[in-house]
């Protein structure tokens, strides 16, 4: 995550950025979720990393 949080939106088109960060936040919202599964947690950091490709 601590990339992610790294990354620069000029990088990426609106639609790309969006979706990136809304990827940063189900991340971040996971991670804070102390009931969170291995599989949520797994999902999340999942779609945070293809988001990033784009």
């Amino acid at each position: 995550m601590a990339e992610a949080k790294q990354l620069k939106a000029e990088d990426y088109t609106e639609a790309t950025w969006t979706a990136l960060q809304t990827a940063l936040n189900a991340a971040e919202s996971v991670m804070a979720n102390v009931a969170a599964t291995q599989e949520e947690v797994a999902a999340a950091f999942a779609t945070l990393i293809e988001e990033r490709r784009f």
